[in-house]
C-alpha cells in the first residue's frame, strides 16, 4: 500500500489568493525512487498559482526515509511557529506512519527516531550527503547561484552591478561566468525571455567590468572518447555489446576505425590479438545493422508511397499496422519537412493527416497506461480530460498512471535535447491523477514492478498538435558511453 498525499488549501505567497496543492509527507525512496529525484530538482509539494502564475515548492513537514543507506530524516519548515509539543506529534506522527508501513521483520532501531534537519536546504545536504555528493561543492555552487539572484536584481541599475561585481571580485570567476551563461541559455529553451536577457546582461557585465570571460567546458577529443568506447566494448557482454555499436552507429566512421587500427598496432602482441577481434566483431555486426537499416528505409518507402496511392489509407494503415515503425516516421517526417520548405500546404495536410492516422496505429499497440499518457496530452484541460482521468483510474489504478508519467518526465529530464515543457506537461498529469476523486491512492509505488520505457520518443508521447521532425540542427559527433 502506497503512502497517502493530502489536499491542502494555501495562501500563494505572492497574490495571497487561496490555491490548492498536493502534499507528500511522506518520501520513503524505498517505497518509490522517483521521489528522491523529485524532492532534489524541486519537483516535489510544488505551488503552481493559477491567479499570478507563481510556482515552486511549498515548505511542508516531511520526512525521509532511504532503507538502504540506512537514512531517516525529519523536516519542520520555521515558517510554521509550531509548539515544541507541536513539532514533537508531527514528528512522531509521520514516523509512525513509515514505522507501520514497514514489515516487522524490517524494522529497525533508527526508525524509532528521525534525525531532525533545521532547515530544507540541510535535509537535501544530508541527502546529498549519503548519496557521495562532496557537500563543500554542493555549497559553493549555492552561493554562486545566490549571487546570481542577487546580481539579477540589479541589472536595471548598471550601477549599482557594476559596484556589486567589484564587491564580489575575488569570488567571480571563469567558471561563475560558465554558470551564468547556462543559466541564460537554460531559460531561453524554457522560453523564459526576461530570464534569458538578465543573465545575459550580468555575463556581458562580468566581460566589461571584470574582464573575465565564460570558461570553456572542458571537451574530450575524438581520440579519447574512441578509447572509452573501445574499452568499454572490451569488457561488454554480448547484450551490451550490441547496444553500445547501435547507440554508436553514426560515430563509428572511418576514422574510429583508423584510430582502432593504430592502437592495435601500437600495443603487445595479446592486446593487438584482441583488439582486432574487436574490429573484425564490430564489422560484421554493423555491416548486418546497416543491412537491416536499409531494409528498413526501404519496407518504409514502400509503404510510404502505397499509402499515398491509396483511396482509403486509413484501411490499409490498420491492415499494416505492425509495419509503423521508426524508419516509417521518418520517411513521413522527411516528406513533411520538404513539403513546408517548398510550401505545398496540400501536401502536408495530407501528410500530416497520415501521420495521425500512424500514431493512432502506434498508440493501439502500447501498454494501456503509456496509451493512455498520449490521449491525455492530446485532450486539452476541461471536463473531457477530466471524465477520461477518472475513467483511467478506475480502470488502471492511480499507482500504475502515475509510475508511468514520471517514470516518462524523468527519463526526459535527463535527455539534454528534451523539451521542458513536455516535462512540466507530464508532472502536471501526475498531479491530477492525485487530485483525482476516484483515486483513493494517488502516491506513486515503487516503479521495480513496471517495464521500463526506452525513451519518450520511441514510446510515442508526442506534445499534443507536434509535428514530427527529424532535427535539422544535429549535435556534433559524441561517443555514448554509460552514465
Amino acid at each position: 500500500m502506497s503512502y497517502p498525499t493530502q489536499r491542502l488549501s494555501v495562501a500563494c505567497p505572492n497574490c495571497q489568493q487561496p490555491v490548492t496543492i498536493n502534499v507528500q509527507q511522506v518520501i520513503d525512496v524505498g517505497e518509490d525512487p522517483t521521489l528522491r529525484d523529485r524532492l532534489l530538482r524541486g519537483r516535489l509539494n510544488v505551488l503552481d498559482c493559477p491567479h499570478c502564475g507563481v510556482k515552486g515548492p511549498m515548505a511542508v513537514p516531511l520526512v525521509y526515509h532511504d532503507p538502504e543507506k540506512p537514512l531517516f530524516l525529519a523536516y519542520l519548515p520555521n515558517e510554521m511557529q509550531m509548539t515544541m509539543a507541536q513539532e514533537e506529534r508531527e514528528i512522531g506522527r509521520l514516523a509512525n506512519l513509515v514505522l507501520n508501513h514497514t514489515a516487522p521483520e524490517q524494522r529497525k532501531a533508527y526508525l524509532i527516531t528521525p534525525t531532525r534537519v533545521m532547515s530544507f536546504n540541510a535535509l537535501i545536504e544530508k541527502i546529498l550527503e549519503a548519496e557521495g555528493v562532496d557537500i563543500e561543492e554542493v555549497r559553493a555552487q549555492q552561493a554562486s547561484l545566490n549571487l546570481i539572484i542577487q546580481l539579477a536584481g540589479l541589472v536595471d541599475s548598471p550601477d549599482k552591478l557594476s559596484a556589486s561585481l567589484k564587491e564580489h571580485g575575488a569570488t567571480i570567476d571563469s567558471d561563475f561566468a560558465m554558470l551564468v551563461s547556462a543559466l541564460a541559455a537554460q531559460s531561453e529553451a524554457e522560453g523564459d525571455e526576461e530570464s534569458a536577457k538578465r543573465f545575459a546582461v550580468i555575463r556581458d557585465a562580468i566581460r566589461d567590468t571584470l574582464h573575465i570571460e565564460a570558461a570553456t567546458p572542458p571537451q574530450r577529443s575524438a581520440e579519447e572518447q574512441y578509447d572509452e568506447l573501445i574499452d568499454l566494448l572490451l569488457e561488454a557482454d554480448d547484450e551490451q555489446f550490441e547496444a553500445w555499436v547501435a547507440a554508436n552507429r553514426p560515430y563509428l566512421d572511418y576514422q574510429f576505425f583508423v584510430h582502432l587500427t593504430a592502437r592495435a598496432d601500437k600495443g603487445g602482441p595479446d592486446e593487438k590479438e584482441e583488439l582486432l577481434a574487436l574490429r573484425k566483431r564490430m564489422v560484421s555486426l554493423i555491416d548486418a545493422m546497416d543491412e537491416e537499416a536499409k531494409r528498413s528505409m526501404q519496407a518504409a518507402s514502400r509503404l510510404f508511397q502505397a499509402l499515398l496511392e491509396s483511396d482509403d489509407p486509413a484501411a490499409l494503415i490498420e491492415e499494416r499496422a505492425e509495419e509503423i515503425d521508426p524508419a516509417f516516421f521518418y520517411v513521413l517526417s522527411a516528406n513533411i519537412e520538404r513539403a513546408e520548405q517548398e510550401k505545398r500546404e496540400d501536401v502536408v495536410t495530407v501528410l500530416n493527416q497520415l501521420y495521425q492516422l500512424a500514431m493512432g496505429a502506434l498508440e493501439s499497440r502500447m501498454e494501456p497506461e503509456l496509451r493512455l499518457v498520449n490521449q491525455l496530452l492530446r485532450t486539452p484541460s476541461g471536463p473531457e480530460r477530466d471524465v477520461l482521468l477518472e475513467s483511467a483510474v478506475g480502470a488502471h489504478g492511480a499507482p500504475s498512471i502515475i509510475r508511468t508519467i514520471e517514470s516518462l518526465a524523468l527519463q526526459l529530464e535527463d535527455q539534454q535535447q528534451s523539451d521542458p515543457r513536455l516535462i512540466d506537461m507530464l508532472y502536471g498529469l501526475a498531479d491530477k491523477v492525485r487530485a483525482t476523486p476516484s483515486s483513493d491512492t494517488p502516491a506513486a509505488s515503487t516503479r521495480d514492478d513496471v517495464e521500463p520505457q526506452k525513451s519518450a520518443a520511441s514510446s510515442g508521447v508526442l506534445i499534443p498538435g507536434q509535428t514530427p521532425q527529424r532535427g535539422k540542427d544535429e549535435p556534433p559527433p559524441t561517443i555514448v558511453l554509460p552514465k
